[in-house]
C-alpha cells in the first residue's frame, strides 16, 4: 500500500438510541492510508437499512449456529442421571 492508496477501515452499522435521530440505523465508512490519515462518510437511513436487508440470511445462519453452539454447552453440563 502506498500513500496513495486507501483501504477500508471500518465499516458500521448501528441503531440510534438517543437524539434527533432515535429508533434509526444510522451508517459509516473509515477509510485510512499508509500514513493513518482516515477520512469517514456518513452512511443514510435509507442506506444502511438495504445494507441490512442484503445480510439477513447470514444473519439468521448465525443466530442459528449459536443457538447450536449454546445447546451443546448446556448439554455438557447437565448432571448424569444415576
Amino acid at each position: 500500500m502506498n500513500e496513495n492508496t486507501w483501504e477500508l477501515e471500518s465499516f458500521t452499522v448501528e441503531l440510534q438510541h438517543w437524539g434527533e435521530d432515535i429508533g434509526k440505523y444510522k451508517g459509516r465508512v473509515t477509510f485510512r492510508n499508509k500514513e493513518y490519515e482516515l477520512f469517514s462518510i456518513k452512511v443514510s437511513q435509507d442506506k444502511s437499512a438495504e445494507i441490512l436487508k442484503l445480510i439477513t440470511a447470514e444473519l439468521s445462519q448465525a443466530a442459528l449456529d449459536f443457538t447450536d453452539k449454546i445447546n451443546s454447552s448446556l448439554e455438557q453440563t447437565k448432571p448424569k442421571e444415576q
